[in-house]
């Protein structure tokens, strides 16, 4: 997990491929012994993100469908999961943007995110339990 948000802040491309290509055996590794887990779809869908953010012109057309696809896997999973609510609005927020569309009514998932955390329980002990500092900034930065 570490290894795949750090990769947003990396520049050189050798640099971020050594990086994310020791990500990804990781997360496969976790995918193995852990199927149809929310949390490892969107590390996932975060894995391709990071490729997309450092070069769309590149990756865009080939990562976006996955990476849409993984948060519908992860959303059909765990559906009041603030994590998969708060990063597939995010994502889709990027996307609109992009598009010259409106970011408003995901504005409304990162509301429901927000409103989930404070119930949500993780499933195991060392689940991540990030996400609700994350969507008070998209709240406060992007939706008024």
């Amino acid at each position: 997990m570490i290894g795949v948000i750090e990769g947003f802040g990396v520049k050189d491309e050798t640099v971020l491929k050594d990086q994310m290509d020791r990500s990804i055996g990781f997360l496969n590794d976790a995918k193995s012994v852990s199927k149809d887990n929310p949390e490892l779809k969107i590390l996932e869908a975060l894995w391709y993100t990071v490729w997309v953010a450092y070069d769309g012109a590149r990756f865009g057309m080939t990562y976006s469908g996955k990476v849409s696809q993984l948060y519908q896997e992860a959303l059909k999973l765990a559906p009041e999961n603030p994590r998969v609510i708060l990063n597939k609005a995010e994502w889709d927020m990027g996307s609109a943007r992009f598009f010259g569309q409106s970011i408003d009514p995901y504005c409304e998932d990162i509301k429901r995110a927000i409103e989930l955390f404070p119930d949500f329980s993780p499933e195991e002990k060392f689940y991540p339990t990030y996400g609700l500092e994350r969507a008070n900034q998209i709240i406060e930065n992007n939706c008024k």
